[in-house]
């Protein structure tokens, strides 16, 4: 009987994909093109100095909320597909106690900060804050996707870039400065944390917690690492080349980044649910998995080379710089295109690696990276300045995406 169930999922599953990720995709093209014009309309009425320790802040709080959220989420997200659906609120009073910890510890740090540079405690204390909220938002999406009800999981997206950034931009041209700017995002976040009902809680029990430690134990370390790629290059350039360079790299990075995320998202979010039931399938359902998300890496490649491809002829015709006047938008923004593409590899086999239920095999792989980015990023930002910074994110990428592949896209050794 369970194993009719998963494949008759598996089967529907299939059939609406591609609505599935059309319902996806404007989760990530509104808060994309939200945050990319609210972090120019900053920079207009602040300065890139600002934006620069605006996108500290920002930074701070995606990693700390991905890398404290995912874990829970996508363990939660797996029951919820498997049919083990009791976990979820276990899972998420884990999450409660580890992001409040988290937080609290960030807002002593930005406080101690504080005493010697104010903008950056500033940006330390807000990331802090704005990791509650944002990890709540991570959580709940996840639940929401494997339940299927993307559209649901869309509207909460687009409401928090959209009211979070507007507000943004209307505080900080009254009063100016880093808090002004980074607590109307934190402050619509909570609000909207709370409308997604994050409830109920209840204490973990033995099963959730030995969950939380195969799913996502891993999960966690994987993501801490994959943050310190996906992010690491930004720090690189705020101790090298100073805030003003963060704040005009951010701008150019969201132009690249932000397009390719529209395809990439809504195709791994689509596929992540349908990857996991093929998997439970009773006959080949590993094959069909697998098959499902080369196709999908297919395809968020095919994308990102269209976007940088567009990137280019737009850069030629001089549009881009008609958006900002950020030096060498162009070929920042067509790099990190790339890159992006690569990294939806790294995405589709993450579902792979969730769907068997070993996502520990991951974790030497991203770590082999690190200690690589550790070198090539501080070296070509130090050599080629914001430009370097560019080309290493894209090398990292690629590096990653093929270990990534050559582990994920391969049947499991019985």
């Amino acid at each position: 009987m369970v194993q009719r169930r998963r494949s008759e999922l598996g089967t529907m599953l299939r059939s609406s994909s591609v609505r599935h990720a059309a319902e996806l995709a404007p989760s990530v093209v509104v808060p994309g093109i939200a945050s990319f014009v609210g972090l120019v309309l900053l920079g207009h009425v602040s300065g890139l100095t600002i934006v620069g320790y605006v996108s500290l802040a920002w930074i701070t709080s995606n990693t700390g909320a991905v890398i404290l959220g995912l874990g829970p989420s996508m363990t939660a997200a797996r029951a919820v597909v498997i049919g083990d659906t009791e976990l979820v609120a276990s899972l998420r009073f884990s999450l409660a106690r580890r992001v409040i910890a988290a937080a609290v510890l960030l807002v002593l740090v930005g406080v101690l900060v504080s005493f010697d540079s104010t903008l950056a405690g500033s940006a330390v204390l807000f990331g802090g804050l704005w990791i509650v909220p944002q990890a709540v938002a991570v959580f709940e999406t996840e639940v929401l996707k494997s339940q299927r009800r993307f559209r649901r999981a869309t509207g909460f997206a687009v409401m928090r870039g959209c009211i979070g950034w507007a507000a943004a931009v209307a505080v900080a041209s009254q009063f100016g400065g880093v808090a002004a700017a980074v607590a109307p995002n934190v402050v619509v976040g909570v609000v909207l944390a709370i409308a997604m009902k994050p409830i109920p809680m209840t204490r973990p029990t033995s099963r959730s917690t030995a969950s939380l430690i195969k799913i996502g134990r891993p999960i966690a370390i994987t993501l801490l690492a994959s943050y310190v790629l996906g992010y690491g290059d930004r720090y690189v350039v705020q101790g090298i080349l100073g805030p003003a360079a963060l704040g005009a790299y951010t701008i150019a990075y969201q132009l690249g980044e932000g397009v390719v995320e529209i395809f990439s998202v809504s195709i791994s979010g689509a596929l992540q649910p349908r990857i996991i039931a093929e998997w439970q399938e009773p006959t080949s359902g590993p094959m069909h998995a697998i098959r499902t998300a080369k196709r999908g890496a297919a395809a968020i490649l095919l994308a990102a080379g269209c976007v940088a491809i567009a990137l280019v002829i737009a850069g030629e015709l001089g549009i881009l710089t008609k958006l900002t006047d950020v030096p060498d938008v162009t070929p920042i923004a067509t790099l990190v295109a790339i890159g992006m593409g690569f990294n939806g590899i790294v995405r589709v086999s993450t579902a792979l690696f969730l769907a068997e239920g070993r996502p520990s095999r991951a974790v030497p792989v991203v770590w082999t990276t690190v200690g690589i980015a550790v070198v090539v990023v501080p070296l070509l930002t130090w050599l080629h300045g914001l430009a370097g910074a560019a080309v290493a994110n894209l090398i990292v990428y690629m590096l990653l995406a093929l270990l990534y592949g050559r582990l994920a896209f391969r049947l499991p050794s019985k």
